[in-house]
């Protein structure tokens, strides 16, 4: 299934007619199962804390994960931490930047279509160098494999659901994506109550989350223009996002060689010698961005 492709609402059969492929195939029905058993104590929890436990708990036995994380996306706004496993980000300080180099979030932004999403949906070849900067801030290995869903709550509002697999776990497959797919009725309905009863900024909020956000974004656009020539500028936000030389060539419509040529002068001119050390030094401004 391509994530892509979401399902019409008034297309019941296509809907209804998955979970029977997914039982049938290479989700194994006892996860079914489970997932069955715990949506059922949705019905008696009554705080938004444990009804996103619950779903945590419910989307975990039906696609089993190292860790997961519960968001909401804003336009023009940081994104909001809601709930997460033991990822080490309780200072929360996804949400104080680094948020701008997260593929998920960038989609988001782009307009993509409701769904749920592979990292590879969003990096053509090594697509593991997307999440340097996660390694940074969670000093722990990135993850192996990565699939997201985002829902869209409003026009300003999008809630996001994220399972991770880290190295030696194999990959997420087809019928994963397609079995979190599935799940995005439960999650929309949870995740729109969450937002409504707790996590919605107040109005007197917005302006400096706005304000926020603009900043975190004029970081990110002026990376490197003291040193670097405007082409090596753009090239450095290629990297930082975790494009290849391969794939910023092919954006850029110059050769993987040149963009390699340009990279040397960046490493150089910024003291770094890798792309893992160059998403380092952005990570770096973001959080002395976050302390002032």
């Amino acid at each position: 299934m391509n994530a892509k492709n979401i399902p019409n609402k008034n297309a019941k059969t296509a809907v209804q007619t998955a979970p029977t492929r997914i039982v049938e195939g290479n989700i194994p029905s006892a996860r079914v199962h489970a997932w069955n058993q715990q949506v059922a104590k949705l019905f008696n929890e009554n705080s938004v804390d444990g009804q996103m436990r619950i779903l945590a708990d419910a989307i975990s036995s039906l696609i089993p994960c190292d860790h997961w994380y519960f968001i909401y996306f804003r336009r023009d706004e940081p994104p909001i931490m809601a709930m997460y496993s033991n990822l080490r980000d309780k200072d929360n300080s996804y949400s104080d930047g680094p948020y701008i180099i997260d593929p998920f979030y960038n989609a988001f932004a782009s307009g993509v279509s409701a769904g749920c999403y592979r990292l590879k949906d969003f990096a053509n070849e090594d697509y593991s160098k997307i999440d340097d900067y996660r390694e940074f801030l969670s000093e722990i290995a990135g993850p192996l494999d990565e699939i997201g869903l985002i829902w869209p709550l409003d026009d300003q509002t999008a809630a996001h659901i994220c399972l991770y697999r880290f190295a030696g776990v194999s990959d997420f497959r087809p019928e994963h994506v397609e079995a979190m797919q599935i799940t995005s009725p439960i999650v929309e309905t949870v995740m729109r109550r969450a937002w409504q009863e707790k996590f919605a900024p107040a109005d007197g909020e917005k302006p400096s989350r706005t304000n926020y956000h603009e900043n975190v974004s004029r970081l990110f656009e002026q990376f490197g223009k003291s040193v670097l020539t405007v082409r090596e500028a753009e090239i450095a936000k290629f990297l930082i996002k975790g494009f290849s030389a391969q794939e910023i060539g092919n954006m850029l419509g110059v050769s993987a060689g040149t963009v390699r040529n340009h990279m040397k002068k960046i490493y150089l001119k910024l003291d770094v010698s890798t792309q893992a050390e160059l998403c380092a030094l952005f990570i770096e401004d973001l959080v002395n961005l976050a302390a002032a």
